[in-house]
């Protein structure tokens, strides 16, 4: 019995793996893997023979071999340890195909407890927390970040469905929401609204690639201008003294207003207001420099007088 995925994912025990699969120092296999590699590379039935099923078939001829020779001579230890053993054999093997099966069919399961919970993550943080909670009692958190990531994967333009895994993913924790944020935020083919969350959970994540991520997003002219003024907005909500620098000389590189539309215009002042929400020395020093080449000589003004009356 071989293992199926059915457009989900998880990681597969040392055990349930075909023997012929090959597997690099340190990684894990996935069901998704395995599938694809009895697709592509049509491995004889010998090589996808599981661990488990070779150990199954062991015991069985060495049980078999014990108890013909018990029978033979005689002797009741060989014998009867022969049949036990033989007995093992069998149950191991009957075991692997329990456990393949329920492997199969535990991850659908889960898809339909997660889809059943998903309206409710609509609803106040309580009932999102309860559906949250009801998903981590029933199942392990290796196995819904894992699913959950790669559903996401083959539906990334279900913002229902986006907004309900980065709930679920940010109470397990570890680096895997992490991940996923940062590829949203920075994949052009997502439409805009999930790119903006993926931005706007990341913005609450201390970690320096988080700064670049925001940045590079700021400074793509390919993204719309909703995605460069969500990005500068979070920039100046993360008060972080070494992003004064960079955001300063985006603006002296890009402060020439003269031509430019008024989309981009409000993207000139939102990097303002970031640098005046950072305040500090540093970012006033910045806006008086900014100020001082005329580029946006009100707005930056106004967040001089901000933080001097601080």
């Amino acid at each position: 019995m071989s293992i199926t995925t059915k457009g989900i994912d998880v990681s597969v025990p040392f055990y349930l793996r075909p023997v012929g699969f090959p597997v690099k120092e340190g990684n894990k296999s996935t069901a998704r893997q395995i599938s694809n590699w009895v697709d592509t590379k049509t491995p004889n039935i010998f090589k996808q023979l599981t661990y488990l099923t070779y150990g199954a078939i062991i015991k069985i001829v060495v049980g078999i071999f014990a108890g013909l020779i018990g029978l033979k001579k005689d002797n009741k230890i060989l014998k009867y340890g022969g049949i036990v053993l033989a007995l093992l054999g069998v149950g191991t093997f009957v075991g692997k195909n329990v456990a393949v099966m329920k492997l199969n069919g535990r991850l659908p399961k889960l898809e339909e407890d997660f889809f059943k919970e998903i309206d409710s993550f609509k609803g106040n943080q309580e009932t999102i927390n309860k559906s949250i909670k009801d998903l981590l009692e029933s199942y392990d958190k290796t196995e819904i970040q894992s699913w959950l990531s790669s559903l996401f994967c083959e539906k990334p333009k279900d913002f229902t469905l986006h907004k309900a895994a980065i709930k679920v993913l940010k109470v397990i924790g570890g680096n895997e929401i992490t991940k996923l944020l940062l590829n949203c935020a920075k994949n052009k083919n997502y439409p805009d609204e999930i790119r903006v969350n993926s931005l706007r959970n990341l913005s609450e994540i201390t970690d320096k690639e988080v700064n670049a991520t925001l940045l590079d997003c700021l400074r793509d002219k390919q993204n719309s201008f909703f995605i460069q003024m969500e990005a500068a907005s979070l920039l100046g909500k993360r008060k972080d003294s070494e992003l004064v620098t960079p955001l300063k000389d985006y603006l002296l590189s890009n402060g020439n207003i003269q031509n430019q539309t008024n989309d981009f215009y409000a993207v000139l002042q939102t990097v303002i207001s970031a640098i005046g929400r950072i305040g500090g020395k540093e970012a006033l020093q910045a806006l008086k420099e900014i100020n001082s080449k005329g580029i946006l000589v009100s707005e930056t003004q106004t967040e001089i007088d901000k933080i001097n009356k601080l």
